[in-house]
């Protein structure tokens, strides 16, 4: 197992499936005022999030001209970005209610003169675990160990996936993906799409964890269901499999590429 992969020797499923829900209901937010101020276009309903690799964060895609709004995951802060630069009001998730983060976020777009009516708390999808109102406080901050292996495990597994999809881009003509990875928010995801010269698409990154799984995982998906916890076990690899058997980054990459073909 090469550096940089978190330590998951003591990671209690319970602790980490509630971690994870902190940080998705943190990630809701983001695509929320995404879905609010980007317009969809007729092959997608919604925009994709970003991560921003150089800053180790998630981002959403540029609107009302130079505003993006940033999430860090080891901490779930939040802040708005002018011109790339970040706010110094920024937002702790920890202690607060839903309630507390829509207020907050309507404030921001106010200072900013920015239509706030145009702002909406639905999701552009159905949601599971989703926390709405005063009816939960995050308690991110006792989940800390939790969202620190979430956040390095996207980080190490950025270098991880475009490796994958340069390789597939020297063995074929026919894979291509985007130059940035995206932030999947339903499934709580980061990777790349790739179209294949079939005209099909496969999505091949790494997912946060799921009900099913208790840490982080890599997948090869062809069905671009976003929704989707099903996937084919040969085409999985979870950060528990990576420490037990000692897994090294060029072991992954092969596992990923083959299951491309």
């Amino acid at each position: 197992m090469t550096a940089g992969w978190p330590n998951i020797s003591a990671l209690s499923t319970t602790d980490f499936q509630r971690g994870l829900k902190n940080a998705h209901n943190a990630l809701y937010w983001l695509i929320r005022i995404t879905n609010s101020y980007i317009p969809a276009t007729s092959g997608q309903p919604y925009a994709d999030l970003n991560w921003d690799g150089d800053k180790k964060m998630v981002v959403t895609p540029m609107f009302e001209g130079n505003l993006q709004v940033a999430l860090e995951l080891h901490n779930l802060e939040m802040y708005f970005l002018e011109d790339g630069e970040a706010s110094k009001h920024s937002f702790w998730f920890d202690d607060r209610t839903p309630a507390h983060v829509q207020a907050w976020m309507l404030v921001e777009l106010l200072h900013r003169g920015k239509d706030r009516d145009k702002f909406s708390i639905e999701l552009p999808y159905a949601a599971d675990n989703l926390w709405m109102g005063d009816s939960e406080e995050h308690d991110s901050s006792e989940f800390m160990a939790e969202l620190s292996v979430i956040n390095q495990s996207f980080i190490k597994s950025a270098g991880i996936l475009n490796d994958a999809v340069a390789q597939l881009g020297q063995s074929r003509d026919n894979p291509a993906a985007g130059t940035s990875l995206s932030i999947w928010s339903r499934s709580f995801a980061i990777g790349h799409d790739m179209k294949l010269g079939n005209g099909s698409t496969v999505r091949m990154g790494m997912s946060a964890g799921d009900q099913l799984r208790g840490c982080p995982f890599f997948f090869v998906d062809a069905t671009g269901d976003d929704a989707r916890i099903d996937y084919n076990p040969n085409n999985v690899v979870s950060l528990k499999r990576i420490s037990e058997d000692n897994m090294s980054d060029a072991d992954i990459v092969e596992i990923l590429t083959k299951a491309v073909a």
